[in-house]
């Protein structure tokens, strides 16, 4: 489950400009979706990790409305992201629209933004993302074990290389 927002930008906006705003904005590009058969779809990401404030990526991606052949830029952020990610999702929707003008939508909306919720501390944010990240070590672990229990490898070493490299 994500929350998904997109700003319609008008004629003679240049995913270029685009681009090179949402970079001003703290972005960095991590892409394309090429590899879904999309190549002409920037992807690009937010990420802020001092003070333990965000939890999970804010993605952006630009691209062309097949509609009307106008650029587009739509943002996700998932549901377990954190007060900051929801902000920074809600800034960069309101600055591309006061920047570019356009229309914004939202999934369930009119394009207003989301109400972020309370900020958590920093240092429960970081117990946070420290429980989660053990967590998922946890599985990772298990997955290991559940594997190496039906099928015994000849070389124990192979299959420890292949889940964590």
């Amino acid at each position: 489950m994500s929350y998904e927002t997109t700003n319609y930008l008008p004629k003679g906006v240049s995913k270029r400009h685009a681009t090179e705003f949402a970079e001003l904005l703290g972005y960095h590009r991590t892409g394309s979706y090429a590899h879904l058969g999309h190549s002409d779809i920037v992807a690009i990401s937010y990420f802020y990790q001092q003070d333990y404030r965000s939890w999970q990526t804010v993605e952006l991606s630009i691209g062309i409305d097949g509609k009307n052949g106008n650029v587009y830029v739509h943002t996700r952020t998932r549901i377990g992201r954190s007060h900051y990610d929801f902000e920074m999702q809600n800034r960069t929707v309101r600055e591309f629209r006061r920047r570019f003008g356009g229309t914004a939508v939202r999934d369930g909306g009119d394009g207003e933004g989301y109400d972020p919720g309370a900020a958590v501390p920093p240092t429960a944010s970081g117990c946070y993302l420290a429980i989660q990240r053990f967590n998922w070590n946890l599985t990772r672990v298990n997955l290991f074990l559940h594997a190496r229990s039906h099928s015994p490898p000849a070389d124990p070493l192979g299959r420890v290389q292949e889940i964590w490299p």
